[in-house]
């Protein structure tokens, strides 16, 4: 048998390939923008709902009974049957071939997934006591930064590679266009996520005050009364910041092919590659950053790291599509999402640090309610009905991207403020109420 410390990384790694398939499938569409437009005869605004609305519809909402339910089922059985509704439903979107067909079978995709969030920073939550959850978080979040860097990096040679193979005739299927063939390429791959899973066990939930039970929907809404002014902070600060995060991911490959005549191929690449290095350096920065001040007394580490990482975010994210050289704008763009992958750890690091274990579940559902519901409908969306209906010009998609940019930079770090003298006499409150939990 393995060792505990061992297990607990596989347990971890395993729910960081189940993001990476997740991150996989909403990165990837924004590689597919034209040929989807062109087959199914849709605007930017009909495209940017495939991109946001329609996922982050269920994800949402579903988001608040799965995450009460993660506080009081078994968690890796919420998830895999979850997985297996989202990667049966990603391969869906390959048959689709109508707007509301592909508009429903994203809805379906975003139920699957909303089990993902609540349940997996659950886990990890009873695998690893504060001093290491951090890193644990971090390696958990590297499936955000490999996914998105799959999709770009290798998704637009995939997606080339497969549009010079002409048309694909499957068994019993058909023919299928090659935006259809790349849907269901990757949703049979995610189904790896659901075979790992097999093998994770559902740990003991520990760090509970002594009636070791679960809040109850009026106990948590009880409980966010209290600490309105603490969660309001940590809600709509990272809500705020998905809004340009969104834009961002659903648009710059389609910005850099308008506006510098770059292919699919090119963009992806060339911006995939900035993307994960400046992913996986602000996301390492951050675990060891969140780890390394815990350790040193600052009770309020992530919410240091968070506000930080939204000091250098946005500003270069809206100045990035204003640029008028391709380099500089990418220059800029490594600036804004390393700034990005600082707050994306510190951010659930600090849920944690203030959230009781009894309602982990269901107050990062609400977490992830608020998140989506700005940054994965408003993001792309907003962007869309800049292009179509107040520049009315595709090719001014950047200036469209600089001005989400500006409002959600301003919201983030606003409400960071607002919330955080509330975090930093909560954590030190906490962490006289309940001992730490020990490591499985």
């Amino acid at each position: 048998m393995k060792q505990p410390g061992v297990y607990r990384w596989y347990v971890v790694t395993t729910l960081m390939v189940g993001y990476f398939f997740a991150f996989l499938d909403r990165a990837m569409i924004g590689l597919m923008v034209a040929p989807i437009q062109a087959d199914l005869n849709i605007n930017d605004t009909q495209m940017s709902l495939l991109m946001g609305i329609a996922f982050a519809l269920l994800y949402s909402v579903a988001g608040l009974p799965l995450g009460f339910l993660a506080d009081r089922v078994n968690r890796v059985r919420l998830l895999s049957a979850g997985a297996v509704v989202w990667c049966a439903m990603s391969a869906a979107c390959g048959l689709a071939t109508t707007f509301w067909q592909l508009f429903f079978a994203r809805v379906a995709v975003g139920l699957g997934e909303a089990t993902l969030t609540p349940a997996a920073i659950s886990l990890i939550g009873d695998y690893f006591k504060p001093g290491e959850m951090g890193r644990a978080l971090t390696v958990y979040h590297l499936g955000l930064a490999a996914g998105a860097a799959f999709a770009l990096i290798l998704g637009g040679h995939t997606i080339a590679y497969i549009a010079s193979l002409g048309a694909i005739n499957l068994p019993l299927i058909g023919g299928l266009k090659p935006w259809q063939a790349v849907f269901m390429l990757f949703g049979v791959a995610g189904f790896l996520f659901v075979f790992m899973l097999l093998f994770v066990r559902e740990p003991e939930r520990t760090g509970r005050t002594a009636t070791n039970q679960s809040f109850t929907p009026r106990q948590t809404t009880d409980y966010l009364r209290v600490h309105a002014r603490l969660y309001v902070g940590l809600f709509f600060a990272p809500a705020f910041a998905a809004i340009i995060g969104f834009a961002v991911l659903s648009w710059m490959p389609t910005f850099f092919m308008r506006t510098h005549d770059w292919s699919v191929a090119d963009a992806g690449l060339r911006y995939g590659l900035t993307s994960l290095t400046a992913t996986v350096l602000g996301m390492v920065a951050s675990g060891w950053l969140v780890d390394r001040w815990t350790k040193q007394g600052q009770h309020d580490a992530a919410w240091r790291v968070m506000s930080l990482g939204y000091g250098a975010l946005l500003p270069a994210m809206c100045l990035a599509p204003l640029v008028g050289a391709a380099w500089l704008t990418l220059l800029l763009m490594l600036i804004g999402i390393f700034g990005a992958a600082l707050a994306a750890i510190a951010a659930p690091s600090a849920m944690l640090a203030a959230s009781p274990n009894e309602a982990r579940g269901s107050l990062i559902a609400v977490y992830s309610l608020i998140s989506n519901l700005f940054g994965a409908a408003v993001g792309p969306t907003a962007v869309a009905v800049l292009t179509d209906y107040v520049f009315m010009d595709q090719g001014a998609v950047g200036y469209s991207i600089a001005m989400v940019g500006v409002i959600s930079w301003l919201g983030a770090n606003a409400f960071a403020r607002y919330g955080a003298p509330s975090y930093r006499a909560r954590v030190r409150q906490l962490g006289s109420e309940v001992a730490p939990a020990p490591a499985p």
